[in-house]
């Protein structure tokens, strides 16, 4: 049996990605599972058949991570996501039911959405949600170039009115930090002597 990081490894390698079978095999491998019969883990979570490379936004809200996922990853590779078909699973930023599903990597999404709301994050999506990860990355894609011409417009404006309003509206969508955003403030009144 192959270990989950020679899987990952592998997957990362290839633009096949990897199979169900191969994704039990790392489910069955994680910490705190090595007690479950791997074929109930597939039946309850693992509801597409391949999984193939991709590089997401790690902003992404449809993605869900479990609630009491804390602190930094010591593992590396592409994330796992699939269809949150059980709806049994829930975010805890909204207490809402996502619509995607992290199965591996959660560490390693939180620790790349520390990084900002278009930082990216190599993963392998099953084939059932691939269309709809698309379609969701489209729309965050706009949105970063968006944000990015917001600030862009904010640091360079003197009276950086609406820029400002855009970027309390990320704020408010979740989509940039408060911190970040006083940030950015404080580099325009610093620029503009204000």
């Amino acid at each position: 049996m192959k270990s989950p990081g020679e899987i990952l490894t592998a997957a990362a390698r290839s633009r096949d990605g990897i199979t169900a079978a191969d994704v039990v095999e790392i489910l069955a491998a994680q910490r705190g599972n090595e007690h479950l019969d791997p074929a109930e883990l597939g039946a309850r979570w693992v509801t597409s058949e391949r999984f193939v490379p991709m590089v997401l936004h790690a902003a992404m809200p449809e993605l869900g991570i479990h609630p009491g996922t804390r602190g930094p990853s010591f593992t590396q590779g592409p994330i796992i996501v699939d269809d949150n078909e059980s709806e049994s699973y829930y975010s805890d930023e909204t207490g809402q039911v996502p619509r995607f599903i992290v199965l591996d990597g959660q560490h390693r999404l939180l620790g790349a959405r520390c990084l900002g709301p278009c930082a990216t994050i190599e993963a392998l999506v099953g084939d059932r949600i691939v269309g709809k990860i698309r379609m969701t990355e489209r729309k965050i894609a706009i949105k970063c170039r968006q944000l990015d011409n917001d600030m862009r417009a904010y640091r360079e404006s003197p009276s950086p009115g609406s820029a400002l309003r855009r970027l309390q509206l990320a704020v408010e969508e979740g989509f940039l930090s408060a911190e970040r955003l006083e940030e950015l403030r404080a580099q325009w009144r610093q620029h503009h002597g204000k």
